[in-house]
């Protein structure tokens, strides 16, 4: 479970939650039960397990070995940030990705592994701008916005971000997520 800088499942989503939920909520606002129900806390949470989630389901989709591994230092960084006023750095862990045995179309396949994470934001955010305009609820404005946040930020290409891997493998595709992300994110 515990591989030197590396925390592996189930333990890592634990961890990779609570630190976000510290972060976010800072050390004094976890404890209010309002903080919980916000649309920003609601919104990168599922943003962030949905995120994690489509990148090693699509990976094992294609017989690649998927895991979510806290990354020590990151968890660190962003447990620290619940202490720090006014700043809030995600980087809880990532999802590791390793190819055992022949894959036809690897790079295809690892293409959609990687850009399964922010396009899976980019979903979350038009379907909670859908909600939104059916609804006239705002709520459903902040999960869109911290979705469309957390899109356009994955896909800076920047390594280690995943916009770094998808714009090597197809630049027209991350042309396409970048376009639809800030898109959504002007909204």
């Amino acid at each position: 479970m515990f591989t030197g800088k590396e925390i592996r499942e189930p333990v890592s989503w634990i961890l990779g939650i609570a630190a976000i939920t510290v972060s976010l909520g800072k050390i004094n606002n976890i404890v209010n039960p309002q903080f919980y129900t916000s649309s920003i806390f609601i919104g990168v949470l599922t943003g962030f397990i949905i995120h994690e989630a489509a990148h090693r389901f699509v990976g094992a989709k294609y017989g690649f070995k998927t895991e979510f591994i806290a990354y020590t230092p990151g968890l660190f960084i962003t447990f620290l940030t619940g202490f720090l006023p006014g700043i809030v750095i995600l980087a809880p862990g990532y999802v590791k990705t390793l190819v055992y045995s022949y894959t036809p179309n690897v790079e295809k396949a690892m293409l959609n592994s990687v850009a399964a994470g922010p396009e899976s934001n980019i979903a979350i955010g038009l379907l909670s701008f859908l909600i939104y305009h059916i609804s006239g609820n705002p709520f459903f404005l902040g999960i869109m916005s911290v979705n469309a946040w957390m899109a356009l930020f994955n896909l800076i290409p920047i390594p280690p971000l995943d916009g770094s891997k998808i714009i090597k493998l197809d630049r027209k595709r991350w042309g396409i997520d970048m376009l639809l992300s800030i898109i959504l994110f002007l909204f």
